[in-house]
């Protein structure tokens, strides 16, 4: 069933027992979470619910701000912050790593949330909840700035239609799975009426001569497993010549080959195009061997298809989980500012000029950037500034202080932008305490943000992300909010959806007390000792 359906199923029973009822509805989401936008769930006074909009970690709350909600009749917007990778916020446990936007509202009519309705979730404005609009239709949901105020607005779509032609015991896994997934499934048997499957997974018979009467949307995907050759050919014929998206062949790579050739000596060529549509053999390689396997390599198949994905492992993935529908951002001129502004009070003296292999690691880490592909480069200095530009004295490199070093590194981060924001369109930030920082790195995190046109790009390392990191000028307001210790960080963990991820495994061995330094001193690590 799907989650829309048993939402209103909930509906009418609790209206039928005179129960208060509240929707939740995921309306905006900065960074990671376990749903997205869209995202709703049912509320009931007698403890009943229906949909998911977390994986368990707010349903404490929510309860609780339901309750409240029910008492007084009046919308409610609630935030849940966890972009601190470090924190379990408000005691919740929270691990995703976003900031998760959540209207409650009471409900009493809940029939616009059916298919083909267009509404707006109004979750900032005088008057908070779901209204239905005269709008042009939308696949995705998205935020837009309405009289009324800033809303959620998507167009609710039907199940997306599933058509597997082939009416043998191993279609009903695939039915059933599907259903499952809430898809609105087909079954078509092209043999004799007597063969159809009876029960929930009842087939409509269809000769093969009839297909030309079925109505295929180009939001179909289909599935050919009828085990005959000569009904699987007049299938694939047949759907080669519809708008359906997705065309899937069981059976062996050649069987799919000889049926083409088939054709082909009727006459029947496919273009590229139509081509670009078969997937044969159908299915993702997971080592499916029984029916129930095989039927969920297919529909994982069809949905990454639907996707844009390859259906690779997720650990490998680089950047966001979740699929998303945002612009690239704009590509031009990327500057450097080195973060040198540091107290080094767990050192106990200037950490930014200790020596490494004749040099400091101050003059490294500027001497690495003057020789990328970036520029300019400026290094905001604090308390030790006339020192430090001693140190760099003759390098093209711009110094800025920053006398607010000691209300922490947001400062810095604000400073640096400030002095090359009219000369870039992107900055990367970078500590000067990494010892295995390179002028490859700087130019790997360039060539990232110009090839994926992602705004934000980090470096990976040690499980978490890091500097250095490059934000666009698109988030440059919000490094302009960052107070206290919060530094580029913070800004990646709200857009995750936005972030470009690049490898820099040495990039976790950084300098703070003077252990650091003297395991640095000793260390036989190659890129510590190649390193600039």
């Amino acid at each position: 069933m799907r989650e829309r359906d048993a939402i209103l199923e909930l509906w009418q029973s609790a209206r039928g027992h005179d129960e208060r009822i509240v929707l939740a509805t995921v309306c905006e989401v900065k960074g990671s979470a376990y749903r997205r936008p869209g995202a709703r769930m049912l509320l009931t006074a007698g403890g009943r619910t229906a949909g998911v909009i977390s994986g368990g970690c707010l349903d404490g709350d929510l309860w609780d701000q339901a309750r409240n909600v029910m008492e007084s009749g009046n919308a409610k917007l609630l935030s849940y912050d966890s972009t601190s990778p470090g924190d379990i916020v408000w005691g919740l446990g929270l691990g995703c790593r976003g900031l998760v936007t959540i209207l409650l509202e009471p409900v009493g009519n809940l029939e616009w949330l059916g298919d083909g309705h267009t509404v707006a979730t109004i979750f900032q404005g005088p008057r908070l909840g779901t209204v239905e609009i005269d709008s042009s239709a939308t696949e995705h949901p998205h935020i837009m700035d309405l009289p009324e105020g800033r809303a959620l607005v998507e167009t609710l779509q039907a199940p997306p239609p599933l058509w597997i032609f082939g009416a043998g015991a191993d279609t009903i896994p695939v039915a059933r799975q599907a259903r499952e997934l809430g898809w609105a499934v087909q079954i078509i048997d092209l043999r004799q009426k007597r063969s159809i499957q009876p029960g929930p997974f009842a087939a409509r018979f269809v000769a093969p001569e009839d297909l030309g009467q079925l109505e295929i949307s180009p939001r179909a995907a289909c599935v050919v497993m009828t085990h005959h050759f000569l009904h699987d050919s007049a299938v694939l014929q047949f759907l080669l010549g519809t708008p359906a998206w997705y065309i899937g062949v069981l059976g062996p790579k050649g069987r799919t080959g000889d049926m083409l050739a088939a054709l082909g000596k009727e006459g029947v060529l496919p273009t590229p195009a139509q081509l670009e549509r078969l997937y044969a053999p159908v299915g993702l390689d997971i080592g499916a061997e029984t029916p129930e396997e095989i039927a969920l390599a297919i529909l994982s198949e069809i949905r990454a298809v639907g996707a844009g994905r390859k259906g690779d492992s997720l650990r490998g993935r680089l950047g966001s989980i979740h699929h998303h529908h945002s612009r690239k951002a704009p590509v031009g001129r990327v500057g450097v500012v080195i973060l040198a502004a540091g107290g080094s009070t767990r050192m106990g003296r200037a950490k930014q000029l200790l020596q490494f292999n004749g040099r400091s690691l101050l003059r490294r880490a500027v001497e690495a950037a003057l020789a990328s592909q970036c520029a300019p480069v400026a290094v905001v200095v604090g308390p030790e500034g006339d020192r430090m530009r001693a140190e760099l004295n003759g390098l093209p490199a711009r110094i800025v202080q920053n006398n607010r070093w000691s209300d922490g590194l947001s400062t810095s981060v604000q400073a640096g932008l400030s002095a090359i924001e009219t000369e870039v369109e992107a900055i990367v930030f970078v500590p000067c305490d990494q010892p295995a920082l390179d002028t490859s790195t700087l130019d790997t995190i360039r060539a990232a943000h110009e090839t994926t046109g992602r705004p934000i790009v980090v470096s990976s390392y040690g499980g978490d992300w890091g500097a250095p990191m490059l934000i666009a000028r698109r988030f440059w307001r919000e490094l302009r909010e960052l107070t206290g210790d919060r530094g580029a960080q913070r800004v990646a963990y709200a857009h995750i959806d936005e972030v470009e991820s690049v490898p820099f495994p040495e990039g976790d061995f950084d300098i703070d007390t003077r252990e650091d330094y003297e395991a640095l001193l000793k260390s036989t690590r190659p890129a510590l000792q190649t390193s600039p």
